[in-house]
C-alpha cells in the first residue's frame, strides 16, 4: 500500500485522485493516509448485501460499478489493485484522446522492491 500511496502523490503534473474502496481498515490508517486536498481518499463500502458465494475478484467489480454510478462527474476512471500497482504517470490525457476505447492491461513481471 505504501508504494502505491507514494506513487499517487508523486505523479508528475498531479490531477489524479485515488479513491480507495474498503470494507475494513483501521480508522487510524484511513485518517493518516487521507490527504486534505482529496488526492487520496477512502470510501467504506458495504459488501454484506452481495452474494456470499461470490469471490473477492468478482465482488470488487460490483463495488466499482456502484461507485461509478454514484459519481457521474468522474471523467476518466482506472480501477487498480493497490497491492501490486504503482502509478508512474497520469494516463488520463492519453485516455482522453481515445475516449471510445477500453484499456485493459497486465504486467508480465513482478515489480521490483
Amino acid at each position: 500500500f505504501e508504494r502505491y500511496y507514494r506513487s499517487i502523490l508523486a505523479l508528475p503534473g498531479g490531477r489524479a485522485r485515488a479513491v480507495i474502496l474498503y470494507d475494513y481498515l483501521p480508522e487510524d490508517l484511513v485518517r493518516n493516509y487521507s490527504t486534505s486536498d482529496g488526492v487520496v481518499s477512502f470510501k467504506k463500502v458495504n459488501i454484506s448485501q452481495i452474494d456470499k458465494l461470490m469471490g473477492l475478484n468478482d465482488l470488487r467489480f460490483l463495488v466499482f460499478e456502484e461507485q461509478v454510478k454514484q459519481h457521474p462527474e468522474w471523467e476518466t476512471i482506472f480501477m487498480t489493485d493497490i497491492k501490486d500497482v504503482m502509478a508512474v504517470h497520469n494516463p488520463c490525457a492519453f485516455v482522453g484522446r481515445t475516449p471510445d476505447k477500453l484499456f485493459v492491461g497486465s504486467q508480465p513481471n513482478n515489480m521490483k522492491p
